[in-house]
């Protein structure tokens, strides 16, 4: 076993995308679990975790700090329930989509969570206008609706006119009559 959640799982919003990355390492998109806890750097949940095929830690992590009271597998933070997520490798260095599933549903453009990225949960949705938070390439809001962006991907391939080519797909859901 490379991962164990420590605590007990809550009913919903539990992650768990797992993708290798361009450097090797073993990206986990964790969810919060209704905790609101995705901002501590003492809690694996609502994060991207980076760890070894071996399942240990690099050391290189932004987080890492040995003994001390930070997950030192924590790449990224701020992340509400990341369900599903896409690595792409575009030119020398490593680009990547990050799908977030957030009440106002934000899709993220960056490397595999983007080294040590605070993508702001549960502090604010959509853009933020604070600094220290990555905002998202593309959100729109829930009005107050049960939606979802649900995954997506870089087109790679020859099938669809050429201005297609590299530009980022992803799908939506919108479950009308939902708890009605």
């Amino acid at each position: 076993m490379l991962y164990q959640d420590p605590l007990d799982a809550n009913a919903e919003h539990h992650g768990g995308a797992l993708n290798f990355g361009n450097d090797g390492k073993l990206y986990i998109t964790t969810g919060e679990h209704f905790t609101g806890i995705s901002q501590q750097l003492d809690s694996p949940r609502g994060k991207i975790l980076r760890i070894n095929k071996d399942g240990t830690i690099p050391t290189d992590n932004p987080f890492y700090d040995g003994a001390g009271p930070n997950v030192d597998s924590i790449w990224a933070r701020g992340l509400r329930n990341p369900f599903r997520a896409f690595y792409d490798r575009l030119s020398e260095g490593s680009i990547s989509r990050t799908l977030r599933q957030r009440p106002s549903h934000r899709a993220r453009g960056s490397e595999p969570g983007n080294r040590g990225a605070n993508y702001g949960w549960p502090l604010c949705e959509g853009p933020c206008g604070n600094p220290a938070v990555t905002d998202p390439i593309y959100w729109y809001p829930h009005n107050g609706r049960d939606a979802s962006i649900t995954g997506g991907f870089i087109y790679r391939g020859s099938q669809f006119p050429s201005e297609y080519y590299g530009n980022y797909f992803f799908a939506t859901t919108l479950r009308t009559g939902y708890g009605a």
